[in-house]
């Protein structure tokens, strides 16, 4: 029997996803190709393309957050485009 609280086939969509794109890369990559260690070359690619991608985007996220908080004075609350103001009465 199995466990209720098993989370074991949760996430498993992620792995056919993985691998639908790595099928996608090597297509692409052997299609370029046109020598032999062009197709060698190719085989890694199709691994790890995915691996470079999401290093990419975390070092976009992380650099855009930082930027983000700089803007920011420490210590007072950022304007808010909503807020009304008070009007001179």
């Amino acid at each position: 029997m199995t466990d209720r609280n098993s989370n074991a086939g949760c996430f498993s969509g992620g792995g056919a996803i993985y691998g639908l794109g790595v099928i996608g890369a090597w297509v692409f990559n052997f299609q370029q190709a046109d020598q032999f260690w062009l197709f060698i070359w190719a085989f890694f690619q199709g691994i790890f393309w995915t691996d470079f991608m999401v290093y990419e985007l975390f070092t976009q996220l992380v650099s855009s957050a930082r930027s983000s908080a700089r803007r920011v004075t420490p210590g007072r609350a950022p304007r808010s485009g909503t807020a009304r103001r008070r009007r001179a009465t």
